[in-house]
């Protein structure tokens, strides 16, 4: 059972005082009186994921989570901290939001309160559907009432709010019923619309979709226009805005699924509606540590911990610029596992990466079918990172992008990887020129699989290929150690010889005059004298070392 938003909040609301409020008259009623949670005094505070039990349509993509941020938006994909001045159909901005009044708030030293509630209590379900759609059908079964009350500036050099500080309050209401969404924003006394200790950076209200998928700017954003918000309607009360915002055309959504994926039913679920974090969006930038109960073993080494960098899933010293994807050709001893090793920059044209560790069992269940390889195994532990429409570095919105999935599954002992590949735009990033490479490496430098086009522009057909049966994706088991050097893409469910679909790339072979041995080069010019396992032989057609008949 999901915890209810209350209970989020528990520990952090222990000490909130409970004040008597009096909303003006086209308010939601809101406070701790009717049972509202309340973020904790903060300049650059956010909630936790808000689960939704009714989708919200927004401009096509389902949205099945909330945040409610100090800054006086609600956003769709994690917490938006700063403070968001720049208009909402700027073509840099791809971030889904709600905002009734995006402004530099700073709730601390106890002035200003940020409540907020899901509810599907049936006089508010009513009430918004009448606020929303009076005179037709429309039925509200869920409502999302968030309330800045009496919020006011950041106080340069850490000063203290006088009493004559002026103040902002004004709410968001969110109303769906699963298919149509609305979003009605109520404003109340607006006393300031920028920060005093600043040039003038002026709030701004509206809604922006996923991706630039739709946006809504009321027409005084951005200028000193807005203080007369409270005045001023498009529904015939004053102080009060309502707009649609599901879209012209409605999707069909995947269940819990925060956004809209239907390009890629192979995938595993992914997005702000299953409770994924998401990466931070900076060049190279990683995660932190991510601890994990379950160890997983890559080549008969165990890890306990994992980082997910923008471009890849691997150890925390791997640098892109410095080691670029070199690592394939030569021994080293950073452990990877990567699904499209690339140049990628998502801040470049709003693509996020998600990642999360998960035990849910309908996730256990479907791993464990997906890797049925007879030896009776069962997932115990699933870690999921998404790469959701991310281009390369130097990109723009109209450069193309790539959708693309690793899970990494384990039962503490057995350990399996699954690439899975929606719509790749692009194999080769336009600064260092280097095709992309995908696949996974142990420490000894010797184990490791290699996707088929890895290193060439054939990578970028990955999406139309398989080593299972299913279009754009590829599995292997990784946690064995007793792979031989002649086998450079290894699968512990395989013994030599190797399957066609695993066969190394021909550059990196050349014949030996010794039949039992093999020329295996790197590239530069560096190649070395290998042998083949005992009792086999060299396949110069097959490139792999396989017993002969006989």
């Amino acid at each position: 059972m999901r915890p209810s938003i209350q209970a989020i909040y528990a520990v952090l609301c222990m000490t909130s005082w409970v004040q008597s409020i009096t909303e003006p008259s086209h308010f939601y009623p809101y406070g701790p009186e009717v049972g509202d949670a309340e973020l904790p005094p903060s300049e650059y505070g956010g909630s936790p994921t808000i689960p939704l039990p009714t989708q919200f349509v927004l401009f096509g993509a389902c949205m099945n989570a909330v945040w409610v941020n100090t800054k006086g938006v609600i956003s769709f994909d994690g917490q938006i901290r700063y403070y968001l001045f720049m208009p909402l159909d700027a073509e840099y901005f791809h971030r889904p939001v709600i905002a009734p009044l995006a402004c530099d708030v700073d709730t601390t030293r106890n002035h200003g309160r940020v409540y907020f509630r899901a509810t599907t209590d049936n006089a508010t379900l009513q009430r918004a559907s009448s606020d929303v759609s009076s005179g037709t059908d429309f039925a509200a079964t869920l409502v999302v009432i968030t309330t800045w009350h009496d919020v006011t500036f950041k106080i340069r050099f850490y000063g203290t709010p006088r009493s004559g500080t002026p103040t902002n309050t004004f709410q968001s209401v969110l109303v769906t019923d699963g298919s149509k969404s609305f979003v009605i924003f109520n404003y109340g006394d607006i006393n300031w619309i920028y920060p005093t200790y600043s040039r003038p950076k002026v709030s701004m209200a509206g809604v922006k979709g996923f991706d630039g998928t739709g946006y809504i700017s009321i027409p005084e954003s951005g200028s000193n226009a807005i203080a007369g918000l409270s005045t001023s309607t498009n529904v015939g009360t004053p102080g009060r805005r309502v707009y649609r915002v599901d879209g012209d055309t409605l999707p069909t959504c995947h269940e819990n699924l925060g956004i809209n994926m239907a390009e890629s039913t192979h995938f595993y679920p992914y997005g702000s509606g299953v409770g994924d974090s998401i990466g931070e969006k900076q060049h190279e930038d990683a995660t932190g540590k991510i601890p994990i109960s379950t160890s997983f073993v890559l080549y008969g080494t165990s890890f306990n911990d994992l980082w997910v960098r923008t471009f890849a899933l691997l150890d925390e010293e791997y640098n892109y610029d410095k080691d670029g994807t070199s690592f394939f050709d030569e021994k080293t001893n950073l452990p990877i596992l990567v699904a499209f090793l690339s140049n990628i920059e998502p801040k470049a044209n709003g693509g996020l990466v998600f990642f999360r560790v998960t035990t849910e069992q309908d996730i256990l269940d479907r791993a464990t079918r997906d890797l049925d390889d007879g030896t009776g195994f069962i997932a115990t532990w699933v870690f999921i990172a998404t790469w959701h429409q991310v281009t390369y570095h130097n990109g723009n919105t109209t450069t193309p992008t790539n959708t693309f999935q690793l899970v990494l599954v384990s039962n503490g002992t057995q350990s399996y990887v699954i690439f899975n590949y929606g719509n790749l735009g692009w194999s080769t990033d336009t600064e260092y020129r280097i095709d992309a490479v995908a696949g996974t490496l142990g420490e000894d430098g010797i184990n490791k699989v290699i996707i088929p086009g890895s290193g060439t522009p054939e990578i970028i057909n990955a999406s139309k290929t398989t080593n299972d049966g299913i279009t754009g994706r590829w599995h292997y088991r990784v946690d064995c150690s007793d792979a031989t050097d002649c086998i450079v893409s290894y699968d512990c469910g395989e013994r030599c010889p190797c399957t066609a679909s695993n066969r190394a790339l021909n550059k990196y072979f050349f014949v030996h005059h010794d039949p039992t041995k093999y020329v295996r080069c790197a590239g530069f010019g560096r190649c070395w004298v290998r042998p083949c396992p005992p009792g086999t032989v060299f396949n110069k057609k097959a490139l792999v070392c396989s017993f002969t008949r006989g």
